[in-house]
């Protein structure tokens, strides 16, 4: 007689979080003065280690390229090139879908990898790139969207890599498209090439979705950013990272730099979109407290993390952590507990936001309000971090806002000569003989404008070639023209906004 036996198996264990996601907070100081209202600095990093080896989820990744005439030779070749790249890098179980956009909008191709081979009607989509028309970006956005919208789900992640050269036909809505990209877990890696696309909106759009910016200086570049932008994903660590920060009785949020969106109150809920290996994030509050009572306990904020674990699948996962603090009677003990580290921390974050604020004015060509924004900008970080001129000019950030300065007096100094060559000329037109040596500026925001020399009666105050007699007032600025960089200047501009950009939120 033979027995019988029957497998009854046993449940899977279900997946655990590696713990490769670790948190820290520091308050810039542990301790707050007694019976006097106030305000502390709250920083929350979150890391990522490297894993033990490379994986990423299956990717439904969309790839959005402008077409319009401007992109004509070396940049659409050098786009082809790219695509084809990434094309070659995908494996089994990864979606794409290949879009273009100028006068109109199409998707030139989708398909999934059954091998690791390339579909054969992407390969061919590649080939149907071509340069001409205009730049309706908000189409070629939608359609890569809906191209993607049935692989937009927990099991795929989700990308779009945008290239642009240019301001699209029809900025209004283009933000908000991306946001509806972001909730669907749809983040966007925008790529602005050249000199002549808008830095700002492509950043905006980039940080809406929770995705990233990047600036090409040239054609050369795009296959090579493509390239690091697909391996990054395979050390993904985590999705989808958000930190919440719940003040505490009596504490409110005054400030998130570099989250405008937030508005100060209870709570703020922070999306750190996606994290991969060795890489960090790091959210700066601002927190306001009422008076408290000496020996008090603080509750200053709960801190929630929240992330999906895209390396050990274990799903959702959340940690709360308190941060809490002392009040004392005694002002030198308070003091003795700053953290200086952290109050650093704050304005190099602010530098960072001024850099990229002066570098949106100058391209504007708004040269007073650009000189304005990077003389408060330093000024505020020299009031925390005290030092010689020889180590503020050696920390990148404050650097830049120097190097920025720098273009923007040349650029002043520029018009200060031509507003006097022009209002020389138009002396010259009227009979009226020769401009004096200008003395100081009269009540006006640059050195350009309203000029006087001593005992004439003209003043240079217009880059229009007008010009003032003493019973005139003279503009309050000048020129009123946008000022007009240079080709290299310009470069200079992005690379030092790109910059400010990756040193705030992130490669």
């Amino acid at each position: 007689m033979v027995a019988a036996t029957v497998a009854t198996g046993c449940p899977q264990a279900p997946k655990v979080d590696p713990g490769l996601v670790e948190v820290a907070t520091a308050v810039d100081r542990s301790e707050i003065l007694a019976g006097k209202p106030g305000e502390v600095v709250l920083q929350v990093k979150v890391t990522a280690r490297q894993p033990a080896r490379a994986q990423r989820p299956p990717l439904n990744l969309a790839i959005v390229i402008d077409t319009s005439g401007s992109m004509e030779g070396p940049p659409i070749e050098s786009a082809k090139e790219a695509v084809r790249d990434v094309l070659g890098r995908l494996h089994g179980g990864d979606r794409a879908a290949i879009v273009s956009f100028g006068s109109v909008a199409r998707v030139l191709g989708a398909g999934t990898w059954d091998t690791d081979a390339p579909p054969p009607e992407l390969v061919e989509a590649v080939g149907k790139i071509e340069a001409a028309g205009t730049t309706d970006m908000r189409a070629g956005l939608a359609s890569a969207l809906e191209a993607t919208a049935a692989w937009r789900d927990q099991d795929h992640l989700s990308r779009i890599i945008l290239l642009s050269d240019g301001k699209p036909n029809d900025p209004l809505g283009l933000v908000d498209l991306a946001t509806l990209a972001g909730s669907q877990g749809m983040a966007i890696v925008a790529f602005g090439l050249g000199i002549e696309f808008d830095e700002a909106l492509l950043t905006d759009m980039a940080r809406a979705s929770g995705g990233n910016y990047k600036y090409l200086s040239g054609a050369d570049q795009i296959a090579e950013r493509f390239q690091t932008e697909i391996l990054k994903l395979e050390t993904l660590v985590a999705r989808s990272v958000s930190v919440e920060v719940v003040p505490g009785p009596g504490i409110e949020i005054l400030e998130v730099p570099g989250w405008d969106d937030l508005s100060p109150g209870r709570e703020a809920v922070i999306a750190l979109g996606d994290l991969v290996g060795g890489k960090e994030r790091e959210v700066l509050l601002r927190l306001g407290y009422g008076e408290r009572s000496h020996e008090a306990r603080v509750e200053l904020a709960d801190v929630k993390i929240r992330y999906l674990d895209a390396y050990g699948g274990s799903g959702f996962q959340e940690r709360t952590y308190y941060v809490g603090l002392r009040a004392t009677e005694d002002a030198a003990a308070a003091e003795a507990t700053q953290n200086q580290a952290v109050r650093e921390r704050m304005a190099t974050v602010h530098a960072h936001l001024a850099a990229i604020r002066a570098a949106e004015e100058m391209r504007r060509g708004d040269i007073a309000a650009a000189g304005q924004v990077l003389s408060e900008g330093m000024a505020a970080y020299r009031q925390v971090v005290e030092a010689s001129d020889e180590v503020l000019l050696g920390r990148e950030e404050y650097g830049r806002l120097d190097r920025l300065r720098q273009a923007v007096e040349r650029a002043d100094a520029e018009l200060a000569v031509r507003a006097r060559e022009e209002a020389q000329a138009a002396l010259d037109r009227d009979g009226v003989g020769a401009l004096a040596a200008p003395g100081q500026p009269v009540g006006t925001t640059t050195a350009t404008a309203g000029l006087l020399g001593a005992g004439d009666v003209v003043s240079t105050g217009s880059a229009t070639g007008a010009y003032y007699t003493e019973g005139q007032a003279a503009p309050a600025a000048m020129p009123a023209a946008p000022y007009e960089w240079t080709d290299q200047e310009s470069e200079m501009i992005l690379e030092e906004h790109s910059g400010a950009f990756e040193g705030l939120w992130g490669d």
